[in-house]
């Protein structure tokens, strides 16, 4: 149980700073907020902001998932809890998540390839991290009821999200 309340008490932190950071920069640069999509074609700005909806309602679910349904004492090959490993996964997806928007305001004022450097890293640990936490569910959660598949199908989106449109899709588009 103190597990899972270290996985309620890192989803709480992080959450806020990462909405923090978010509503600190819409308000602090709210005439840079456009510039954040750089070049991203108009057609697809709308695909973009569905599944960004999606992929929060995604790891919402999952959230839930994991405080409801996952056992506490699930264990992983290595006899480790799964748990601890999910803990440390959502502290490095929410951490850099919380780090992008200062870090791209940032990079806006002050183009700069160090700053774009540290943008393009925490994007890539977050869907990195974001597909190890999915793959690690689907491994070891012994439990296969339809509330686990349709948390993990929810929580696809969130990887498609973090590991391919932010990751991957938006640093192509944005200028540096």
């Amino acid at each position: 149980m103190r597990q899972k309340l270290t996985f309620l008490t890192i989803n709480a932190v992080g959450g806020i700073a990462v909405l923090a950071s978010y509503a600190y920069g819409a308000l602090q640069y709210a005439d840079a907020v456009p510039a954040l999509w750089g070049d991203i074609p108009r057609w697809m700005m709308g695909l973009y902001t569905l599944n960004m909806l999606l992929a929060a309602a995604g790891y919402l679910m999952m959230f839930f998932y994991v405080l409801k349904s996952l056992p506490d004492d699930c264990r992983t090959d290595n006899g480790g809890l799964l748990i601890e490993r999910l803990n440390t996964l959502s502290g490095v997806i929410l951490f850099c998540s919380a780090l992008w928007m200062p870090l791209s305001f940032a990079v806006l004022s002050a183009p700069n390839m160090d700053l774009w450097l540290c943008i393009r890293a925490v994007l890539l640990a977050t869907g990195i991290a974001a597909l190890i936490f999915a793959h690690q569910v689907a491994k070891y959660a012994e439990d296969r009821s339809l509330f686990f598949t349709l948390s993990l199908c929810a929580y696809a989106f969130f990887c498609v999200q973090t590991a391919l449109l932010d990751a991957l899709i938006w640093p192509y588009y944005f200028p540096i």
